[in-house]
Parts: C-alpha cells; structure tokens; sequence
C-alpha cells in the first residue's frame, strides 16, 4: 500500500491461477463443501427477492423476510429442513441490493469509491507517514471480509472511525473546538461503553440460562435459576426477539407440566411478552410466531374463543 512492493503483472497473473486451486484445496480439505453450496443458494434467492423489489429493495434490515419469500428448493435440500433461513446474505453488495434496491446499491458503491479514491490520494501524497497505509490495509481487510460474512456492528463502527479519520479536512481546528470536539467524543464513547455492557450482559445471562433451561429437569432447583437468567437477559437487552423467543418456548414447554391454573397464568403471560415483541419488532416473523403460538395454546387448553384472533 505505501509502494515499497510493486507487483509485477506475471505476479498478479500467477496468483490468479492458483486461486481455484487454493479454493478447491482449502475445501476438501476444511470440508466445506455443503456450505459452500449453502452460499451458492442463498445468492440465488437474493437474486430472487432483488428481481421482485429491484428499484427500492424489501427495506433495511429486512433480508430475513425477503429470504424466507424466495428461498430455494435447493437450499431447503442442503439445510435439511424448511425452517432454517438466513438473515444475511454474507455479501455486503448484495446485501444492499436486495435492502436497499438499486439506488442504495448505487449509494453504497459510490461510498466505496470515494472513500477508496480519498485513501489514494492519502498514500500518494504521505509515504512516510505509516498511518494512512495502515488504515488503509484494515479496511481493505473488512472490504473482502464483507464479501463471504456479515460484518459484525462493532467491526463497522471502528471502520467509521478509521473512514472518519482518513476522510477529515486538512483545516485545523480552533482550541475551544478542539475541547468541544474531544468532550463530546468522550460523552459518545462513554454511552457506547454502557450500552455495550449491559448487552454484553444481557448475553451472557441469555448464554448461562439456555444452558441451565436445556440440560436441567423442571423439578431441579437450578432450573427456575436459568429461568430468572432468560428473564434478565430479555429485560437488559429487549431489541433482540432471539432472548424473547427463548424465554417464551421455556415458559410454553412449562404450562404443560404446571397446573390448569398456573398453566393458564404462563401462557398469558408469555402472550403479554409476544405484544411488547411485536410492538419492538413489527415486521420479525419470529414475533408473530411468538404470538400465534401464544394464542393457539391459550385457545386449545383454555379458551377456545382466542382460536380465530
């Protein structure tokens, strides 16, 4: 990147012989073969739900939803079974393709160019400085990294920052600004920290009660233990519907052992957590499912009249 290593065209030739060969090695010998496949559907059905949305895309976010519309015969036959989907399509610009349509397609490639154009200029212009080379070689490593998996939100929000910091003016500022600047950058980092440890808590209490609620008999003390865990973790971090719906099956598998009564009061319970699910996360099929599950065995149990709602 700084241009100390110039690379020759019978180089770059060599290398793009061997590619298949390495590929084709590195899969037999990692077995990957049915997941490649996987892949290879997966871009077929993104395919699929970008030519039945293609100027706008199915919205932000909502690539599980197309997934589900448009998934595969051949995926369904290498997953096994037809409730596996996916919620990405470990490739960023089909990704955007399908969320975002053409125009966010087109968007998000002209980021890329112009952050890629600005980094050039950067190492034209400073091949002594280390730092812009550097920068440069993190997020080239994130750029090809997005191509086969989804990038986690921590990775993205330090390539903000590196983008951020290559992307800047080259006007210095005042150093009443430059206070400002730094104290609210303090403030942000601060918040960030806070959330990011309650969430980290909220995981690890998720972790430890699915653990317990899985390999736990109902009658063992320890299990109610896991149950107050699930609870906690769906409190501290109620945006993710993965800690609902886990607490809302413990609480389902329960009411068939409990009492009519306390079976009762379960079920309605969890029938009041699918609301606050639905009312977070509106267009997750995952919080319908909750709440139709929740209702179906009200209904079969209890209060027939609840069938049809």
């Amino acid at each position: 990147l700084t241009g100390r290593l110039r690379p020759r065209p019978r180089h770059a030739l060599a290398l793009v012989l061997l590619a298949p060969i390495l590929f084709f090695a590195l899969q037999r010998g990692l077995g990957k073969g049915d997941s490649d496949s996987m892949r290879v559907e997966v871009m077929k059905s993104s395919l699929r739900a970008f030519a039945s949305r293609p100027l706008l895309g199915c919205g932000p976010d909502a690539f599980l939803l197309a997934f589900r519309r448009h998934k595969t015969y051949g995926f369904i036959r290498l997953a096994g079974n037809t409730s596996v989907v996916q919620s990405s399509a470990h490739n960023d610009l089909i990704q955007a393709a399908v969320t975002l349509g053409l125009l966010g397609l087109l968007a998000y490639a002209w980021l890329l160019w112009a952050l890629a154009a600005r980094l050039r200029r950067l190492l034209a212009g400073s091949a002594a400085d280390g730092r812009p080379a550097a920068i440069a070689a993190a997020l080239l490593g994130l750029f090809v990294q997005a191509k086969f998996n989804p990038v986690p939100p921590s990775a993205l929000a330090l390539a903000a920052l590196m983008a951020g910091l290559v992307c800047r003016g080259s006007k210095s500022l005042s150093p009443a600004a430059s206070r400002a600047a730094a104290s609210l950058a303090a403030v942000f980092c601060a918040a960030c920290a806070l959330l990011l440890a309650r969430f980290c808590a909220a995981d690890r209490m998720f972790r430890q009660g699915q653990r317990i609620v899985n390999t736990t008999a109902l009658a063992d003390p320890s299990f109610m233990g896991g149950v107050n865990d699930l609870r906690r973790a769906s409190e501290l971090n109620p945006w993710l519907i993965d800690y609902l719906s886990q607490r809302c099956d413990v609480m389902f598998r329960v009411s068939g052992f409990a009492s009519k009564e306390q079976g009762r009061q379960l079920i309605e319970r969890a029938l009041t957590l699918t609301e606050d699910g639905l009312r977070l996360h509106p267009g997750n099929p995952t919080a319908h499912e909750l709440r139709a599950t929740a209702l179906a065995l009200l209904s079969s149990r209890f209060d027939a009249d609840r069938l049809a709602e």
